[in-house]
């Protein structure tokens, strides 16, 4: 046990990783709008997420980088076919 400050802190308490919480932010706001993009951002972040909490065992947030990848691939695949489809039906008229 150290102390920083005035408090005393855990050595081995984990810290929240900032990618992770990143990368659910950009999936849960790609499922609303603009998912090509947030889709495809939080599917690099949840990547970066995963390979720091690899990294440093300190980290904490493996749960929310799955989560953001699986959110965002999936955000990313129904944006893609939302938009071939939009395309596709532009020729045909009536």
């Amino acid at each position: 046990m150290t102390l920083r400050g005035d408090l005393p802190v855990r050595e081995d308490e984990k810290l929240p990783c900032k990618e992770a919480r990143e990368a659910l932010t950009f999936a849960i706001i790609g499922y609303f709008i603009f998912g090509v993009i947030f889709g495809a951002f939080a599917i690099s972040k949840a990547i970066k997420a995963r390979k720091f909490i690899e990294e440093n065992p300190r980290l904490s947030g493996w749960g929310k980088a799955n989560a953001a990848l699986v959110l965002g691939i999936v955000v990313l695949i129904f944006s893609t076919l939302g938009i071939v489809f939009r395309v596709q039906s532009i020729g045909k008229t009536p």
